[in-house]
């Protein structure tokens, strides 16, 4: 038999809750109660993003900066970074997928590595580079082959090979 799950790391959810979660997360039940385990990836799944028609509701200011500075990326070369602070449950997942989701409306063939944060995980800033590597060159392992095969595939077959070892030695392993 399993044993139970350390409710430490858990957070306990009613039925609704549970039932409204997107597919990633993982939701047990010991002795009657729903825990929020984790989410299982810190990637997204970009296919799914695009399917996602949820209104957007009442974040038109912040998503108009975060084009903003997309707009500067592609106009003046020049690469931008945002970083979304709030409470739980204030929609920072939401307004980044719906920024991203008509980011790559209008450029489809753009490039695009995102990952999050899960506290329930409790993964250091390093394994999030590390994801994101990985999230990037569209890997589920490790292996030092398979980043140098991705990274061809991805960025193309005249990318510095320098630029393919850092990428290695950044995708590190998967985290737990």
């Amino acid at each position: 038999a399993d044993a139970p799950p350390d409710r430490r790391r858990l957070i306990r959810v009613d039925e609704l809750t549970a039932a409204l979660l997107p597919a990633r997360f993982s939701v047990v039940v010991a002795e009657g109660v729903r825990l929020l385990k984790s989410d299982e990836s810190t990637t997204f799944d970009l296919e799914a993003l695009l399917q996602d028609v949820r209104p957007c509701v009442g974040r038109r200011k912040e998503l108009r900066i975060l084009e903003i500075l997309a707009e500067d990326c592609y106009d003046e070369e020049h690469p931008q970074a945002a970083l979304l602070l709030g409470d739980e449950g204030v929609g920072k997942s939401r307004v980044c997928q719906e920024f991203l989701r008509r980011l790559l409306e209008q450029r489809p063939r753009l490039a695009c590595w995102a990952v999050g944060a899960d506290p329930v995980r409790g993964n250091g800033p390093l394994s999030l580079i590390a994801d994101l590597v990985r999230s990037g060159l569209r890997l589920s392992t490790e292996s030092d082959s398979l980043v140098h095969q991705s990274a061809r595939r991805v960025l193309g077959p005249d990318c510095d090979a320098s630029v393919i070892a850092f990428l290695a030695e950044l995708a590190g392993p998967p985290s737990p």
